[in-house]
């Protein structure tokens, strides 16, 4: 008889346009294929469920789908400027869990616990924990959190690169709410899993010991896979709202694209995600930024771009925009802050770079760029150790169940 899941999910992880919700996925898929009945609970704050099929969604396997809404708008007027501040300050939880604020649904979900008999509630991501009003309910079921991130470590590193001192304040506060908020989850959850295992001993360290394991997120292979192209295409993927990808763009456009352009003018890169509050595209002529593009056109530049760059070196967690990388088989080369936690790649030290060393980062680049034979091994190597470390991350998927 199979097990059931309680899964509880603090978006509508269909389609799968950004990180976050490909995680989401992920881990459904994981659980399915350890044979979980999954109960399904989903906040829908992007409004995409309604743009979606009811059968294409019960079609994924799932035994009850339940899908809220969220009560807090988006800031766009300024009625919802006075709702936002006045929640920012006499609510304690951190903005994130006010954001997906909704009593029904904690109702919902508080009538779901105790009156079914799951074996597991999983509360994927720190902001599924906003699906409940008491903290104390995770003592006396089989609770499981799995954390993307260390998220009062995200907030502080979001705080430590802001200037304005009104801003800066803001940003501290939301620092102890969420730290406050973290360490209440971490202290009465049955057990958490981590996607990283530098988050889990970066968590351990801040916090303390409590029941923690870490199973490392991997995407299995796509059936579109990366073949060689005859250019000189460099791709990154990630939207310039969040701020460590603002970073790492800054750093394309402004250092890296003409460093690049300076020895060979032929070099472009493709920046695709939300940008509009980048405001530097012009400095780099070779730098495109096509914004947001559907799947299938961000499939072909997969598969199609010479080599994925990731150049980030802020934020917390594992770097899903590598997994996804990896998952096509590009060749990749990433800052070791952007391999965190990516275990399986420990023995590819040829794909890091250090952005410090700006003149060897440059040199392995085009190296990579003008070697053929090169890219092709690369691919290789990295779809092999996919196919060898795959079923051991899904066998944990278990949740220790035999």
């Amino acid at each position: 008889m199979s097990k059931s899941v309680l899964y509880l999910c603090p978006s509508f992880p269909y389609p799968a346009d950004n990180g976050g919700k490909a995680v989401f996925i992920n881990h459904i898929n994981f659980l399915k294929n350890n044979g979980f009945s999954i109960h399904s609970v989903f906040l829908d704050v992007d409004n995409y469920a309604q743009n979606i099929k009811s059968v294409d969604i019960e079609s994924k396997g799932f035994e009850s789908i339940d899908v809220f809404s969220r009560k807090i708008p988006r800031i766009k007027n300024i009625a919802s400027i006075i709702k936002s501040i006045y929640y920012f300050i006499f609510d304690a939880k951190p903005r994130a869990f006010i954001a997906r604020y909704n009593p029904e649904l904690q109702e919902f979900v508080r009538l779901k616990i105790t009156n079914f008999k799951y074996d597991y509630i999983i509360f994927d991501h720190f902001t599924a924990l906003s699906f409940i009003d008491d903290f104390e309910i995770l003592k006396c079921y089989n609770s499981i959190y799995i954390a993307h991130n260390f998220e009062a470590k995200v907030i502080a590193d979001q705080s430590r690169n802001i200037a304005n001192p009104v801003y800066k304040l803001i940003y501290y506060i939301e620092y102890l709410k969420t730290k406050q908020i973290e360490k209440q989850i971490l202290d009465k959850i049955f057990k958490t899993i981590t996607i990283s295992s530098t988050d889990k001993n970066e968590l351990s360290k801040f916090y303390g010991s409590f029941k923690i394991e870490n199973i490392s997120e991997i995407i299995p292979l796509k059936s579109q896979l990366w073949s060689f192209v005859h250019s000189k295409t460099i791709l990154f993927v990630g939207g310039t709202d969040y701020y460590p990808n603002y970073e790492a763009v800054d750093w394309i456009v402004k250092v890296l694209m003409p460093a690049l352009n300076k020895i060979d003018n032929k070099v472009t890169c493709m920046i695709v995600g939300n940008s509009e509050n980048y405001k530097y595209k012009h400095l780099s002529p070779n730098v495109f930024f096509p914004g947001r593009i559907d799947d299938n056109e961000l499939e072909k530049l997969y598969c199609s771009s010479n080599i994925f760059i990731s150049p980030v070196i802020l934020g917390s967690g594992i770097k899903v925009k590598v997994l996804t990388a990896l998952s096509y088989g590009i060749p990749i080369l990433c800052t070791k802050e952007s391999l965190n936690g990516i275990d399986y790649l420990t023995e590819l030290n040829n794909i890091i770079f250090e952005r410090k060393y700006l003149e060897k980062s440059i040199g392995d680049i085009l190296d990579l760029l003008n070697d053929e034979d090169k890219q092709l091994k690369l691919s290789s190597l990295i779809k092999e150790i996919i196919k060898e470390h795959l079923n051991t991350v899904n066998n944990q998927w278990s949740l220790n169940e035999g």
